[in-house]
């Protein structure tokens, strides 16, 4: 079978860039939020992480008069590798579709149903690395799980006390680390139990110079109650009933869980995270997404094909504490 040249195949610059801008415009998704994105330029590499113990360790002491200081070090653990598969989906666009077609711009509106395709699948593929225990371990390739019902009671119960939850939480990580968490990522069934919860509402009662919004329970709010940098909710819906079936049935990407966790704010060789998203930038150009446009003569189309390449990985997972099923 014949394959399509490389004069052929190309990413298209303009194409791109409206997959880019249009990624921006996600604000349902919390992939590329959650955690710092880190630019690569190798499909697969060794990721380097420095040894808490020796970090946290007090080393520092007394000099005596022509002593040497006290000396230290850490040690470097490079076992941890990533690998960034490459993700893609395509659309194509028949010849006498494309002509008779009213629709203005429709390679831009088949380029934005390629990208939020691409963008669906990254955030169902974040929440099974970082909001799903399931054949993990905690405290190894996982975090740190409390369970509703078990360990705490769930949010939406009217007896539930989220607020001492979590701030035992916060105190749980930063005695672990050394590093207090600064993120909150919910479910949207999640974030609607803390909006109406009696302890929130109650604590948010008493927030001076906010008399006008108070009873309006915002994410920028709940990130004040635990002094967080950000509360992020993921909107992000998916079809969940198989193709052929006879009723058609929706549900959040995102669980009724809710994840506890330290991120910065930019990737960095000495900078402690929970996680971190390995974007092989190179593959498309510079692009992620990447669109391609391709030409299908035995078809008579256009093929817009959009492409990915990524990995997610767990760095620090005593950085984080997920509650599982937080809601019933």
């Amino acid at each position: 079978m014949p394959q399509p040249t490389t004069s052929e195949v190309h990413v298209d610059t303009a194409l791109s860039q409206i997959a880019v801008a249009y990624k921006l415009k996600a604000e349902d998704f919390i992939a590329d939020k959650a955690f710092p994105i880190v630019p690569v330029k190798k499909q697969s590499d060794k990721v380097f992480k420095f040894t808490k113990e020796y970090w946290l360790r007090i080393v520092a002491g007394l000099r005596a008069p022509g002593a040497e200081s006290r000396g230290g070090g850490f040690s470097i653990d490079s076992t941890t590798t990533y690998f960034a598969d490459i993700h893609a989906v395509h659309m194509d666009l028949p010849l006498a579709t494309a002509r008779n077609s009213d629709i203005e711009n429709l390679e831009q509106q088949v380029t934005e149903w390629v990208t939020q395709q691409l963008l669906m699948e990254r955030e169902a593929n974040w929440a099974s690395t970082f909001f799903d225990d399931t054949g993990k371990t905690a405290g190894s390739d996982f975090w740190y799980v409390k369970t509703g019902g078990t360990d705490f009671t769930q949010w939406d119960d009217a007896s539930s006390d989220p607020v001492k939850d979590i701030n035992d939480a916060i105190i749980e990580i930063t005695k672990r680390t050394g590093i207090r968490p600064n993120k909150l990522i919910l479910g949207p069934e999640v974030f609607a139990a803390l909006k109406t919860n009696a302890a929130v509402k109650a604590l948010l009662a008493y927030a001076p110079g906010t008399p006008d919004v108070k009873p309006l329970v915002t994410a920028e709010l709940l990130a004040k109650i635990w002094d967080l940098d950000e509360v992020l909710v993921s909107w992000a819906t998916y079809t969940s009933s198989a193709e052929s079936a006879s009723s058609v049935s929706y549900n959040f990407i995102l669980g009724k869980h809710a994840l506890l966790v330290y991120a910065p704010p930019n990737p960095g060789i000495l900078q402690p995270t929970g996680g971190y998203i390995f974007e092989w930038t190179e593959y498309g150009a510079g692009f992620s997404p990447a669109i391609s446009v391709i030409d299908m003569p035995e078809l008579k189309a256009t093929r817009i094909e959009g492409e990915m390449a990524y990995d997610m990985v767990i760095l620090g997972p005593d950085l984080g504490i997920f509650f599982k099923n937080a809601v019933s």
